[in-house]
């Protein structure tokens, strides 16, 4: 059941990696500047989609699922055996590229993929159609009447178009969002784990995400507005998640004098 690989868009996924930049702990930062150098931050930006676009190379098509965990209905929960089949979905990417970038054996190019590929697949985590349904590969076969009359995809919708209506460069909403969080989010966000989070996401896009398809009576201003916050929140939760789980690896790294 192949699918596009990007989730979000990637404007959305600089966002991401900018947020979390400005969260991350000075191991967190050692870390990233040991990749990258002390000028890390255009180079952070510019990777936040290199393992989408790596993923789209021929002979990677097998890489495609690790991009989603999509669910069916009626599920109750993320159960790994049914929704993650030999980990090959966005939960166990994130798992898998904690575990190499963690493991200071790895050669320096393997823990540098499994940096990128945290980075990204994060993101994808807390995308709720990459967190959506298996029967319609995750809103790619909901398609939905816009405002203009056009016929969209859903996953369209939350890929690139809802990003549309953001103000400003992706560095530029990531400052405003990085002054807009409080504590108390982000000690909320940062708990739990990969799996907890991606049937948080899931349970948004069931409950929320599709459903407002017909309150809203398609692609409008109606969706829109009741989409654009819970969007947001989705981006700012990815931010948060990321840097606690990169400054908990960089931690580990430093525990050891591995960093």
């Amino acid at each position: 059941m192949a699918a596009q690989a990007q989730a979000f868009g990637e404007r959305s996924h600089e966002v991401v990696v900018q947020l979390a930049s400005r969260f991350f702990t000075p191991e967190a930062t050692q870390l990233v500047q040991n990749f990258y150098g002390a000028n890390y931050r255009n180079l952070l930006i510019a990777d936040a989609n290199w393992t989408a676009v790596n993923n789209q190379r021929p002979g990677n098509e097998s890489r495609l699922a690790l991009h989603y965990t999509w669910f069916e209905e009626g599920d109750t929960e993320f159960e790994p055996a049914r929704h993650c089949p030999q980990a090959r979905c966005s939960v166990g990417a994130v798992l898998a590229a904690e575990r190499v970038l963690a493991n200071p054996s790895h050669t320096r190019a393997q823990r540098m993929e499994a940096f990128r590929a945290l980075l990204h697949y994060m993101g994808d985590l807390h995308d709720p159609m990459n967190a959506g349904f298996a029967h319609d590969r995750g809103g790619r076969d909901t398609i939905v009447v816009a405002t203009d009359l056009r016929r969209v995809d859903l996953y369209t919708v939350w890929q690139t178009e809802l990003f549309d209506y953001f103000t400003g460069r992706p560095f530029e909403i990531a400052n405003a969002w990085f002054r807009d969080i409080t504590p108390a989010q982000r000690a909320q966000w940062s708990a739990g784990t990969p799996q907890e989070w991606v049937w948080e996401t899931h349970v948004l896009a069931r409950d929320v995400v599709y459903p407002l398809v017909d309150t809203a009576g398609g692609w409008n201003a109606i969706y829109r507005v009741r989409a654009l916050p819970l969007y947001e929140e989705q981006l700012k939760k990815a931010a948060v998640r990321l840097a606690d789980r990169m400054n908990s690896v960089a931690a580990t790294l430093s525990a050891v004098g591995a960093l």
